[in-house]
C-alpha cells in the first residue's frame, strides 16, 4: 500500500482525493501534525488488502 503525506495545514488537493479515490492501486492518505499521526485514510483498493485487519493511529509507548 502507498501511502501519500502532508502536513495538517496543507490539505491534498482536489485532483489529488479524485485520483486516489478512482485508483486501482492501493492507496492511502495521511495527514502528520507535529510528527504524529493525525489522520489516515485508504481507498477502496487498500480497504480490499487490509480486509480483516484493524488499522489504528494511536501507539502506546512500548508500541502496542
Amino acid at each position: 500500500i502507498g501511502i501519500l503525506a502532508t502536513v495538517h495545514h496543507k490539505p491534498f488537493t482536489r485532483d489529488v482525493i479524485q485520483h486516489f479515490m478512482s485508483s486501482h492501486v492501493p492507496l492511502g492518505l495521511a495527514k502528520i501534525l507535529d510528527a504524529r499521526l493525525e489522520s489516515l485514510m485508504f481507498n477502496a483498493a487498500a480497504e480490499q488488502v487490509l480486509d480483516g485487519l484493524t488499522v489504528t493511529t494511536e501507539f502506546s509507548a512500548d508500541g502496542s
